[in-house]
């Protein structure tokens, strides 16, 4: 054995003997099942194949289920969960426009309608907001959105709706309940309630939309208890309403 050869050896950690091969022979019953599972993998391939080029025709046939009919098994097809309207009146567009369909927001979602000022609304104990959109059928473009905010109290109602409404607004009260229409909005105080709906531009369809949600929420019947900072400011000193809150 020549030198070289004995240095490679010792070179050698786990396999000295290189890649010499030591067996001999080999097994004819191993060659024979490998060529099976040759086989059977390749039929498994082709028939792999072909169902993909031969679909089922019965795989893509679904049964329609209309109203009345039942599902298998006995069960009756679940119909849609009734749209939580809340204080939401009905009949809240004019002739004309489309009201959408309504949602719900509570005080652990509420980021997800108004996020970056869920702040504002949950300093004045807020508890739920519905919202509900109007498009105008001649010009889907043209659209009114209602935010009704539930709050804990008359008083936090009118103090959001202060705080939201335009410096130079006019704002008529009719009793504790306060009624502001101002350009393409209206700001609205109903009890514990406060509404604010906002049309896409100043038109005199938006305004008359804004006009028809303003009288869908009636304003507190007549000897409703005023607060004693309406009536201190309001009506012994003249100041205007919408600044008091």
């Amino acid at each position: 054995m020549s030198t070289r050869t004995a240095r490679s050896r010792e070179d050698r950690v786990l396999v000295q003997d290189g890649r010499r091969h030591h067996r001999k022979t080999y097994s004819r019953t191993e060659f024979r099942i490998g060529l099976a599972c040759l086989a059977v993998l390749g039929a498994v391939v082709g028939w792999v194949v072909w169902m993909g080029a031969h679909p089922d025709p019965a795989l893509f046939e679904a049964p329609i289920i209309g109203e009345g009919a039942d599902l298998p098994g006995g069960l009756a097809p679940a119909a849609p969960a009734p749209a939580d309207r809340g204080p939401l009146p009905e009949e809240l567009a004019v002739a004309g426009w489309t009201e959408g369909v309504p949602s719900a927001f509570g005080y652990d979602n509420l980021y997800e309608k108004i996020n970056g000022r869920e702040g504002y609304y949950k300093q004045f104990g807020f508890e739920m907001l519905h919202f509900v959109s109007l498009v105008s059928d001649a010009d889907p473009q043209t659209i009114v959105d209602i935010e009704l905010y539930v709050l804990d109290s008359p008083d936090n109602a009118r103090g959001a709706a202060a705080g939201e409404r335009p410096a130079d607004a006019v704002t008529e009260t009719v009793g504790a309940d306060t009624n502001t229409l101002y350009r393409n909005a209206l700001y609205l105080t109903r009890g514990d309630l406060y509404i604010r709906a906002i049309g896409s531009d100043e038109s005199p369809a938006v305004t008359a939309q804004l006009e028809k949600i303003r009288d869908a929420f009636p304003a507190a019947a007549a000897g409703a208890e005023i607060p004693w900072s309406q009536q201190l400011f309001a009506g012994e000193l003249g100041l205007d309403p919408g600044s008091i809150s």
